[in-house]
């Protein structure tokens, strides 16, 4: 129906005459990866994969931080930022009131990736990834959201669910690459990317 999770909160934005907040998802059954697609599949198939409860580990929270400086510019200043920057993670990732796994990703024994995932009735929600943005040249995002559609294939579910899509945001054109895309429109979902 449009709503995402963070932490324990449910939400679904609502703006005074704006939809520019498009909810999102892959049909996984009818999913055609493109080349560069199977490309990042065939790089990445043979990392380590565990599945694992949702626990804080100061592994996954360095690898967290750096993801957060590098992608959004969140430069810390002291300990006491740290600090709350943990509680933040923990608050916004590690809490939920619904059934959620955290994906750990690992290339020889390095860390390279986690995704938080919540599991539900018709599909997977990507809660969110992050992963090493010193490989430049990698894939880890694209190889996360493939192994999921691998996965709910697995788990006979029909949807990966992949968050809100807004045109003119460059964070989120990702999403376009992943086709058939169908997005929540008026109450509908309908195919909004061939």
């Amino acid at each position: 129906m449009g709503f995402r999770r963070s932490g324990l909160f449910t939400y679904r934005p609502y703006c005074d005459n704006c939809q520019a907040c498009i909810a999102t998802r892959i049909p996984v059954n009818s999913f055609k990866a493109t080349r560069s697609q199977q490309r990042a599949w065939r790089k990445y198939k043979s990392m380590d994969i565990r599945i694992l409860p949702l626990d804080y580990s100061n592994e996954h929270f360095e690898l967290y931080q750096h993801y957060q400086h590098s992608r959004h510019a969140e430069p810390q200043t002291n300990n006491e930022s740290v600090e709350n920057n943990k509680d933040q993670y923990k608050q916004f990732l590690l809490q939920t009131n619904i059934e959620s796994i955290l994906v750990e990703f690992r290339e020889e024994g390095i860390l390279r990736m986690v995704s938080i995932i919540d599991v539900l009735n018709d599909g997977l929600s990507s809660v969110y990834t992050f992963y090493d943005t010193r490989i430049t040249s990698s894939s880890f995002g694209t190889f996360s959201i493939l192994w999921q559609i691998e996965q709910a294939k697995i788990l006979k579910l029909d949807y990966i669910y992949l968050g809100y899509y807004i045109e003119k945001s460059e964070k989120m054109s990702y999403k376009s690459l992943y086709r058939p895309l169908q997005g929540l429109v008026n109450g509908q979902w309908s195919t909004i990317f061939e």
